[in-house]
């Protein structure tokens, strides 16, 4: 884990479904914001500051960059873990369904970049074991057979045509983002 840092970014939303997502301006991909870091006051297409921490995965969001770390870990002094400001990640609803994003490996290759091994997608939640949750990637296409098309993704926060896998994947507790939706009682039926 490395340091935190103050970086600036575009903010976008609220989508159709009220989410903001926040995308760094040096590069990278686009990061959804837990709905208590956003301003009411933003526009999309704004340059926002925000406390960020690069990790081997990417770029985490840790909050505004007003936000001091010991407010962010519920205090007004931080609470340091071998000297660091340790921020631990909001209380979130885990319940099988919910769809977050996490990074997924792939199953191949990309020819495209051979050296990337992995990717921050949708997931959908299909149950937690302690500090493990056991996921499955949401794909915008079926092109491989790997999974059923969802039949209403809308209010899950996905885009239409997305199929869910049926590979399980484990990711830690701490490694994904918050809810950005629940599937609908007519695609849940496709985690069992």
């Amino acid at each position: 884990m490395t340091a935190e840092r103050v970086e600036a970014g575009v903010v976008s939303g609220p989508d159709q479904w009220g989410y903001w997502h926040w995308r760094p301006k040096k590069g990278g991909e686009s990061q959804p914001l837990d709905p208590d870091r956003v301003d009411p006051g933003w526009f999309s297409g704004q340059t926002v500051e925000m406390r960020v921490r690069r990790t081997f995965k990417g770029i985490e969001v840790v909050g505004p960059a007003t936000e001091s770390a010991g407010a962010a870990a519920g205090g007004d002094d931080p609470v340091l873990l071998n000297g660091q400001p340790l921020n631990l990640p909001p209380s979130r609803d885990l319940e099988p369904g919910a769809v977050v994003t996490a990074e997924i490996p792939y199953s191949a290759r990309d020819p495209g970049d051979p050296d990337r091994e992995s990717k921050r997608r949708p997931v959908v939640v299909v149950r937690t074991e302690e500090e493990i949750v056991v996921v499955r990637a949401v794909y915008s296409r079926n092109t491989a057979g790997r999974g059923r098309r969802l039949q209403n993704p809308g209010p899950a926060g996905l885009a239409s045509g997305s199929a869910l896998s049926h590979d399980d994947t484990l990711v830690a507790r701490t490694e994904i983002s918050a809810p950005q939706g629940f599937l609908t009682p007519a695609d849940l039926h496709l985690l069992r």
